[in-house]
């Protein structure tokens, strides 16, 4: 894994987006009717979306996360199957403590902040990616402790894009907490609603790669670190898969195709990370495999940078 690489990958995760026009809501969410915290009741409309109808017919695999309902990269489909294997449900149950256990220590780190909006770039990033992997496991087939919180999860994570201050990035977070036993219909969530932030999430990309290929060094590291290499690849790809939504954020807003296409193929190569990562942790893979699923998730970011990197880091 070159310096090169990770590079390319950082610059396709700042630069392959422009910020677009201010748009009057960054979600199309309000807020979830029935969603319970505490023993308190919302009755605010929220989402106003159908619940997504599968048009395919997905693989029936043990403990499978949330149904991608979009058609793989072939050259990433297990054995040039239509369908692609989804990342398990327990590869992505954990990064929801990680992150809310992120976000708590960003905000210690931010007391007293003097440019507290201009420093909490972190804050947005996490919780935006907070939202896509409540949504992937509100969408999941299988049950997870997560999967009716999925709703309010997204609605309290997508406050932080609003906070300008640390008290109130303070209260968001607090309501992340309560929504994660909070329970609401997940069949209200759609893949096919754009519910995050491009610039932030895009972010997100290379400091999950940061660990990743952290652990990817040697196969000494990769043995100590294999459920990061796991977890942080079922994370890339839900927001492979969360971002296709957001074409209108990018340097392109008209290339709705192409956009799709190398999320497509960035999702794709995530997920043949994952597996790989999987099964070496089952005992049945091999350091070169894994090694060789890196490689290839970096190519998708270079392809996509020949089309939406436009060789500047965008300021706001």
């Amino acid at each position: 894994m070159s310096y090169f690489l990770s590079v390319a990958i950082l610059f396709f995760c700042m630069g392959c987006f422009h910020k677009p026009s201010p748009q009057p809501e960054t979600s199309e969410m309000t807020v979830s009717p029935g969603v319970s915290f505490d023993g308190e009741t919302v009755i605010e409309p929220m989402f106003p979306v159908e619940a997504h109808e599968e048009t395919l017919e997905e693989p029936s695999i043990e403990d499978t996360a949330a149904a991608f309902p979009v058609q793989p990269n072939p050259k990433f489909a297990a054995d040039a199957s239509p369908l692609v294997q989804l990342p398990k449900v327990s590869d992505l149950v954990p990064q929801v403590e990680v992150y809310v256990t992120r976000l708590e220590k960003s905000l210690d780190d931010l007391d007293g902040s003097p440019r507290f909006v201009e420093d909490a770039d972190v804050l947005y990033r996490d919780a935006n990616t907070l939202a896509l992997i409540a949504l992937s496991l509100g969408l999941s087939k299988e049950d997870n402790p997560y999967k009716k919180a999925a709703p309010a999860m997204i609605q309290a994570a997508m406050k932080m894009e609003t906070v300008k201050n640390f008290d109130e990035a303070a209260k968001v977070i607090a309501e992340i907490k309560r929504s994660l036993k909070a329970e609401a219909d997940p069949t209200i969530l759609s893949w096919d609603k754009k519910i995050v932030s491009l610039r932030p999430i895009m972010k997100a990309v290379p400091n999950i790669n940061t660990l990743v290929k952290r652990n990817l060094r040697t196969e000494a590291a990769l043995k100590k670190g294999t459920r990061i290499v796991v977890e942080g690849s079922a994370v890339m790809a839900a927001i492979g898969q969360g971002s296709i939504p957001n074409s209108v954020e990018t340097i392109k807003p008209g290339a709705v195709k192409e956009w799709t296409a190398h999320c497509f193929e960035f999702r794709d190569a995530a997920l043949a990370l994952n597996r790989a990562a999987s099964d070496y942790e089952a005992g049945k893979g091999k350091f070169d495999a894994i090694q060789n699923a890196y490689e290839a998730l970096s190519d998708s970011c270079d392809s996509c940078h020949k089309l939406f990197y436009n060789g500047e880091v965008p300021k706001d």
